[in-house]
């Protein structure tokens, strides 16, 4: 199993091949104006009671953050128009300034509590 995990990462780091074609979202004609970005999923937007009832329970003080907004930087970092809010965005936000309660289940908490567990070497006695 453990040279499979070292294939995985080493495919990686490959280059990429060496081709004539452009890349995908790559300017035609050389306009370079025309450049999209590379997108990796859509960008959700929610309203601000819909974000309020979805992140209550990780983030307490929502309410109080979203109203501030304009002062705080969450507004810059995350709205969308005049109504609505970048959910992503958001949450980095929170994440960013410690406003997130992580869950006991959640992947950053058991990072977090492996990250500290004590490092031990074994070693083979001749």
């Amino acid at each position: 199993m453990g040279g499979d995990l070292h294939a995985l990462a080493d495919s990686f780091t490959e280059p990429l091949p060496d081709t004539d074609e452009p890349l995908q979202g790559a300017a035609q004609g050389g306009d370079e104006a025309n450049v999209s970005p590379i997108s990796i999923g859509p960008a959700f937007t929610m309203s601000r009671a819909g974000l309020v009832k979805a992140h209550q329970d990780q983030w307490p003080t929502i309410e109080r953050d979203l109203k501030g907004a304009s002062t705080n930087g969450l507004a810059k970092a995350a709205k969308a128009g005049a109504r609505d809010w970048h959910e992503k965005e958001s949450l980095d936000w929170a994440r960013q300034h410690g406003k997130l309660i992580l869950d006991k289940n959640s992947g950053a908490a058991l990072h977090d509590a492996l990250r500290h567990l004590p490092a031990r070497r074994h070693t083979l006695d001749d």
